[in-house]
């Protein structure tokens, strides 16, 4: 009765591997009806798994035990990751008198380590896009404001003026460079609050204004009335680049749906 009734899933064989027991956890966990399971060669009845996995593992019980995890293929279609740990059975005449399997679901489990893992990597190049941009942020603004100053020296100097415009483009691209870096580096944190979708579209529509009507692009809103829980900046940052993706993908005279 313990064994029926454990959370992980049990199976035992006879010597030659014919299976006479599988709890219920056995059934639930690989998606098999207990009549699947009686009286059949376990290999037939684990056939989730690959010839190679199934030989090593009856290559290791064979010789004591085995233990590992091993995604494994339900007849529904879905894979799960087993932890299975095996073990040989002997008979008090030291003869081999079956085998025992034990296994658990860890496919959460190991979803959830992926996730932290990838959560880690993710905070790790935060840390590093932010420490760069910060190094880069201070002396570009001196650049900035010196640029700005020895431009307004020379305004009205015809010669100069378009050598003034790409230097003055080529510090925008830089600063918006580091903008993104940063960008990047805060990315994980969120702050979510509710958020007016329509209002804050006309608001980011509004502060393009200038450029929608000197390139005469229309813009025709049809995002509806509704609220979302979302951090503010970040959907504005995304939402204000694919305006501007799409402002310089028109050209000119032409509409922007949203």
């Amino acid at each position: 009765l313990a064994l029926q009734n454990t959370s992980d899933f049990v199976a035992i064989s006879n010597e030659e591997g014919i299976l006479w027991f599988a709890n219920k956890a056995c059934q639930s966990t690989l998606g098999i009806s207990r009549e699947h399971f009686s009286g059949r060669p376990m290999r037939d009845t684990f056939s989730g798994l690959t010839e190679q996995q199934m030989q090593e593992i009856e290559r290791g019980t064979r010789q004591g035990g085995w233990s590992g995890t091993v995604p494994y293929r339900t007849p529904g279609g879905r894979t799960v990751i087993i932890a299975l740990v095996t073990s040989t059975i002997f008979g008090l005449d030291g003869r081999i008198f079956g085998f025992l399997m034990i296994g658990r679901d860890v496919t959460e489990l190991r979803n959830a380590e992926e996730r932290d893992h990838e959560n880690q990597m993710y905070a790790a190049f935060g840390r590093m896009a932010s420490m760069v941009s910060h190094e880069i942020k201070t002396p570009l603004t001196s650049i900035k404001m010196n640029f700005d100053m020895l431009r307004s020296d020379y305004e009205g100097d015809v010669r100069s003026a378009p050598s003034f415009a790409i230097i003055g483009q080529e510090l925008a691209h830089l600063q918006g460079l580091v903008q993104r870096s940063l960008d990047i580096a805060n990315f994980g944190r969120m702050t979510r609050e509710p958020v007016e979708l329509r209002a804050l579209i006309d608001e980011i529509i509004a502060t393009l204004a200038s450029q929608l009507h000197s390139r005469n692009i229309a813009c025709a809103i049809t995002v509806p009335f509704c609220t979302l829980n979302v951090d503010r900046e970040k959907i504005r940052a995304a939402i204000l680049n694919l305006l501007r993706n799409a402002v310089d993908a028109v050209g000119s005279e032409g509409e922007i749906a949203v």
